[in-house]
């Protein structure tokens, strides 16, 4: 197998023109990550912490920006604490982003 530049397995690789604008330069598979065992153990925790780190936020910014406090945060993205719709929208606020996006799993099981 190999690899792209992000370090992922490519579960196939052949040679292709550079001139097919339509393909991606290294051949990679793309998977619906709706359907993959994966996704079916990811929690609203994991999709809060998820968003937090992409948005570049520690636990203690997103507290600031949220109103949550940092423990509480941290307890969500554990799951020591089921995460709320209200906390939910609180946190989704502070990053701009949706609070549905935080039980996307859950609504497709």
């Amino acid at each position: 197998m190999n690899t792209n530049d992000h370090g992922f397995y490519n579960t196939e690789f052949r040679n292709r023109s550079t001139t097919d604008k339509h393909v991606a330069n290294d051949d990679e598979e793309y998977v619906d990550v709706f359907k993959t065992d994966y996704w079916k153990n990811v929690t609203p925790g994991d999709l809060l912490a998820g968003t937090r780190l992409k948005h570049e936020l520690t636990q203690e910014q997103l507290a600031e920006k949220s109103g949550i406090h940092q423990v509480v945060i941290s307890a969500y993205e554990t799951g020591r604490r089921k995460l709320s719709r209200r906390a939910a929208v609180k946190l989704a606020a502070a990053m701009g982003e949706e609070p549905d996006s935080f039980f996307r799993n859950i609504e497709k099981q």
